[in-house]
């Protein structure tokens, strides 16, 4: 009876409830399964990663020959960045059960170890088990780009806009890999034919830029990338409760230097020599402060959005959304550190808002070191023209937003003293224009 319960909670978003259930059951019935489940599943899919396992190696402990829990102990061990202990494991795994799940997690995994004909192999065996999963042509596409198999990497992602051609998703692989292939027409046919479906898709338009770039299309390559009425630098009021803006920064810096935790994966993220946190972590320990800085980014947000241009139909515009929602993170930049070009894909309007910059900033040597620039896209993909660019120099206290599809990076920092940003999406809660 408790158990049904524990599940219906789970079910239904209410973790925390089946949570307490599962707890009581497991002093009396340690060995339970679906309460052990239901609590690896929910540190599972709130990336409590070190419960995950810690869940996952309890259950093994009474099932240690199931196939279900030695996937689970691969996969628990692979996202806790023990991957070839993963590799162990997952290939017991698949060596019991020719299943889908096994070999994809195998190719994940033997992927983190960096044993890229291992990973190769377990993902052609998904894909023949499994030959419509989107997520294993997109690993072996991206093994194919990064072993400069450009061919075999159109060719796969190729096979996703066939199958999926009315899905957005298939197509930004695939224009990436045109752009490097020194093909922009294609390119640009596959960037119109996707924004049929979604005018306003942040990734696609800005490839859709790269590629008017390289056909010499500049002035619809402007009209895109309005560099100078499409990016706004902001001054801010002082929050409530602090003295100064500068007093307020000093709170914010102390709190992300001391307060906060680096990314778990620092992968997924463009920074280099440096380090940020996790999206949403920001203000966990001190929602006073975060509750300052959301004012002021909601601030400047407004102020943004009501001088933009009046343009209806601009792809920026046309993607305005009728509800949406904020994210943040914090950036740290150390000596040489910088960040590569980026978008932010899932997007609509971005920005930054400068904490903290170091004493001697205007003393390095390189022109614009630790300055933003805006314009160029990422390595390797302007073949032929180089593209306008603006570049912005920091100033504390200060907030830089732009729409999100616009290419940015940073010039490496020289000094050795710490430039600390905050920065912030408004995120579509329902799809851009929606």
């Amino acid at each position: 009876m408790q158990i049904e319960k524990a599940i219906q909670l789970f079910n239904s978003g209410k973790h925390s409830a089946a949570s307490k259930i599962c707890a009581k059951i497991l002093k009396q019935e340690p060995a339970n399964v679906q309460a052990n489940v239901i609590l690896f599943r929910i540190a599972e899919q709130s990336n409590n990663f070190k419960d995950y396992l810690r869940f996952v190696e309890k259950l093994r402990r009474f099932y240690p020959d199931n196939p279900d829990v030695q996937f689970e102990y691969g996969r628990a061990l692979r996202l806790n960045g023990r991957p070839q202990e993963a590799l162990e494991e997952l290939r017991a795994v698949v060596a019991n059960k020719n299943s889908y799940a096994g070999y994809y997690e195998l190719g994940l995994a033997a992927s983190d170890a960096n044993n890229s004909h291992g990973a190769r192999n377990a993902f052609e065996q998904a894909l023949l088990i499994n030959p419509g999963c989107t997520n294993t042509i997109k690993h072996l596409g991206y093994m194919a780009y990064h072993e400069n198999r450009l061919d075999d990497a159109i060719e796969l992602y190729g096979e996703l806009v066939k199958r999926y051609p009315n899905t957005i998703h298939s197509y930004p692989e695939l224009i990436k890999i045109h752009l490097l292939d020194a093909n922009p027409s294609e390119a640009l046919r596959l960037c119109d034919k996707c924004l049929q479906l979604e005018p306003s898709c942040t990734g696609v338009l800005a490839y859709k830029y790269v590629a008017l770039c390289e056909l010499g299309r500049a002035k619809e390559a402007e009209y895109l990338f309005d560099l100078e009425n499409l990016i706004f630098v902001l001054p801010v009021e002082c929050p409530e409760g602090f003295k100064s803006i500068e007093g307020f920064n000093s709170v914010l810096s102390n709190h992300i230097l001391r307060h906060t935790q680096k990314s778990l994966d620092p992968r997924k993220y463009t920074t280099n020599n440096g380090w940020q946190t996790e999206n949403g972590k920001l203000f966990e320990r001190n929602k006073k402060l975060g509750k300052a800085m959301y004012g002021i980014i909601e601030q400047a947000l407004s102020t943004y959005i009501a001088r933009l241009p009046n343009d209806e139909g601009h792809p920026l515009l046309v993607g305005k959304p009728t509800q949406q929602h904020l994210e943040s993170w914090a950036v740290v930049l150390t000596e040489q550190g910088h960040q590569g070009s980026h978008v932010h894909p899932k997007s609509w309007i971005s920005g930054c808002y400068y904490v903290e910059l170091p004493s001697d900033f205007d003393q390095q040597t390189s022109p614009g070191a630790g300055c933003i620039v805006f314009g160029k896209a990422e390595e390797g993909m302007h073949i032929t023209n180089e593209p306008r660019t603006r570049t912005i120099r920091p100033i504390e206290g200060r907030v830089v937003l732009f729409p999100s599809y616009f290419w940015h990076h940073t010039v490496p920092l020289e000094s050795k003293e710490n430039r600390i940003c905050i920065a912030f999406d408004l995120v579509p809660t329902n799809g851009w224009g929606r």
